[in-house]
């Protein structure tokens, strides 16, 4: 995947740092074209030098782990606990068929269809006119006794409110309604609701009420406006009258305090030739006390995310700490590429028994690669530091209307909804469009069936998806539904899911030409989670000497983009570095429930 460099920027206060302490072994065992750099940066009270030492690059180099064969073939994995029936483990047959295991065939398996109505070698191909997503919003299907030319051999009774042949679509309540003072009109089941632009400032069912404030604000504006008025006039006269008095009438209202003015120059000006005659001895040279150094460390470490993603990125770092306090220290580092290759058999196996093999929703293959168009927008990215009491508010909110089959959301889920709603409240798209959140997953801990060790050093990342209309995701209502909806998203990450995408990528022979679905400049979002990774635990290159900054480069852009990182008081609060278009920030600083949780 095409995506932009990981970057950070570690600042800390060390006594004695040499950029040779552990970076020799690390390069050796971190052997994946890592570029360290390494500043020296002592600060002065009385001024500020930088110097930069030495840089290194390596060429790659693989390290394979040793391969296991169970005694008993009908097993597999490392502890051979995990079945070889392809049925057990895979599961192939849908729509309720059974499955047989049988290794005198081909695919070793075949399935017994539940009913005639269905077909393929899988039984995925549900033939049934009235299927159970046919109608959809709780719509009735009926089979047509009659033919009926260019019309479906069903129909779909809709409930109120919806309309269509499948009823997908929510009749438009807001068709002839206008709210006031720029409230956006959402529709809802049979109803709708003006969405203030400020519900602070504006109420009402068509927003058409004005608040006390605003209204004293719009009183005093007005106000302002004849007192500065009054002001201007009252100077004016008095310059007149003044000049006035001095050409016409020769009168100088001024000359005391002018001959007052006078004296005291003269006076400052015969303190001035004393201090000339000043005796040399009574100077005193600088004293070297007075000018203290500060050293500081700035570490940059560069590496390319399509060989490796943030957990690696740390990883790297936690061990070059402990290289930097012992150089004995023994890094435990996995370069097995082929842990995430599936073996032709499986490629196979999941090209068949999945229809939808080549469509896969986070990725695709461009067959072409035009020139980039240069950014039209222009972006900004900013900090914003949630703490941990905001972020406790925030999930007591979206925890209050939990749906029955949600039993727990996580900090990240809902601070993810948070974002992702107030994001597309700030773009301002219509209603009826449609929009994709993109959520980084380290597969590491999924992968239970091939096992991949925490300590593997690559790009172990896939993107949980989810797909809404705009509709669903700026309704202020239904924020712990939307929550809900992520959590879920990131569940259907399944193994299976994990491995078919594998399976997909390698089929690819160019895997240059292998990009996200996103739109991130338009309506898509996407969000990384750093905050878990011990930025600032682990990265001590002296025993409780933690980094007092980690940062992002202040050269990096993106947009549709939000990147979390824990703080550096570690105490459960969260940056978030968002980027978006100049206007959707302005936007999105100015809703006042962007940061509604952080009132006490």
């Amino acid at each position: 995947m095409i995506v932009p460099l990981i970057i950070l920027l570690l600042i800390t206060s060390l006594k004695c740092v040499s950029s040779q302490d552990g970076l020799t072994e690390l390069i050796d065992i971190y052997s994946e074209n890592i570029t360290l750099e390494w500043k020296d940066l002592p600060i002065s009270v009385c001024e500020i030098s930088t110097t930069t030492s030495s840089s290194s690059t390596t060429s790659p180099i693989k390290t394979e782990l040793p391969l296991y064969k169970c005694a008993d073939e009908t097993y597999m994995g490392l502890y051979c606990n995990i079945t070889n029936d392809v049925c057990e483990r895979y599961h192939p047959c849908y729509n309720e068929a059974i499955c047989y295991s049988n290794g005198t065939i081909e695919l070793q398996y075949s399935c017994a269809c539940k009913t005639n109505e269905y077909s393929g070698y899988d039984c995925e191909n549900d033939n049934r006119i009235c299927k159970n997503n046919t109608c959809l919003n709780g719509g009735t299907c009926f089979i047509r006794n009659i033919s009926i030319t260019n019309e479906t051999p069903y129909v779909c009774i809709c409930p109120d409110g919806y309309t269509g042949t499948h009823c997908e679509t929510l009749i438009n309540m807001c068709f002839n309604i206008t709210c006031e003072n720029k409230g956006l009109c959402i529709p809802s089941l049979l109803s709708w609701s003006c969405h203030c632009l400020s519900p602070t400032l504006y109420s009402g069912t068509y927003c058409e009420d004005i608040s006390t404030a605003l209204a004293v604000k719009q009183i005093l504006s007005k106000s302002f406006v004849s007192v500065a008025i009054a002001a201007i006039t009252a100077v004016f006269i008095f310059v007149v009258t003044m000049d006035i008095l001095k050409y016409v009438f020769k009168i100088d209202p001024v000359d005391r305090e002018r001959q007052a003015m006078k004296k005291k120059q003269e006076k400052k000006q015969l303190e001035k030739k004393k201090k000339k005659h000043k005796s040399v001895k009574d100077l005193h040279e600088p004293s070297l006390k007075q000018c203290r150094l500060y050293p500081i460390v700035a570490l940059g470490i560069t590496l390319n995310h399509q060989v490796a993603d943030a957990h690696s990125y740390f990883q790297l770092i936690k061990d070059w700490t402990q290289l930097y306090k012992n150089l004995q220290y023994q890094p435990n580092v996995c370069h097995q590429r082929s842990l995430l290759e599936p073996a032709l058999e499986e490629i196979q196996l999941l090209k068949n028994s999945n229809p939808d093999f080549n469509y896969r929703r986070s990725l695709y293959f461009r067959e072409e690669i035009s020139s980039s168009a240069q950014q039209t927008k222009q972006t900004i990215i900013k900090i914003f530091r949630f703490t941990a009491d905001e972020l406790n508010r925030m999930k007591t909110d979206a925890i209050t209307h939990l749906s029955s089959d949600i039993t727990y959301l996580s900090t990240f889920e809902v601070l993810t909804a948070h974002l992702y709603q107030h994001v597309m409240l700030a773009r301002n798209y219509t209603t009826s469009s449609i929009s994709k959140l993109y959520i980084s997953t380290n597969i590491r801990p999924r992968l239970t069936q091939s096992f991949i060790p925490s300590t593997y050093f690559g790009n172990a990342i896939m993107l949980s998806y989810l797909e809404m209309s705009m509709l669903d995701i700026i309704d202020k209502n239904s924020f712990s539904l939307l929550a809900s909806k992520i959590h879920k998203s990131i569940e259907k990450n399944t193994v299976n899911d994990i491995r078919t995408t594998l399976a997909w990528i390698m089929c690819q022979t160019d895997k240059t030409k292998i990009i996200p679905t996103w739109n991130l400049d338009e309506k898509d979002f996407t969000i990384s989670a750093w905050n878990k990774m011990g930025i600032y635990s682990n990265a001590e290159f002296e025993s409780n000497v933690h980094p007092c900054r980690v940062i992002l480069p202040q050269d990096m852009k993106m947009n549709g983009a939000a990147i979390l990182l824990s703080t550096e008081e570690n105490d459960g609060s969260i940056d978030v570095y968002l980027g978006l278009d100049i206007n959707e920030m302005k936007q999105l600083e100015e809703n006042l429930d962007f940061r509604k949780h952080s009132k006490k």
